[in-house]
């Protein structure tokens, strides 16, 4: 995480919204925002967008956390960018 300048850690998704013949993805999500490596402010009713192709090959980093606890599990990675939508409010938490 110290690594990120700005970004989102991605906690959790909601939905589907996947095409698997063009593999665009458009899913809504939450998650932490970071600044300068450090967890920021919770963010949630946020849209995460993009290609899966283009996501793969984006991969910069990935961590030595892959824990299980279900049956979808993964380790953290980090993508050098990623389409994020949502409104003020939505990405601060709060009402305005």
């Amino acid at each position: 995480m110290a690594s990120v300048e700005r970004g989102l850690l991605l906690t959790g998704t909601i939905g589907f919204g996947t095409d698997p013949t063009t593999g665009d993805i458009s899913i809504g999500a939450f998650g932490l925002w970071i600044e300068n490596g450090v967890p920021s402010f919770p963010v949630a009713g946020i849209t995460i967008a993009g290609n899966l192709r283009d996501l793969l090959t984006g991969i910069e980093l990935i961590g030595n956390d892959l824990t299980f606890h279900g049956a979808t599990n993964g380790p953290t990675i980090k993508l050098a960018e990623m389409t994020i939508g949502g409104t003020t409010a939505a990405a601060q938490g709060a009402g305005g």
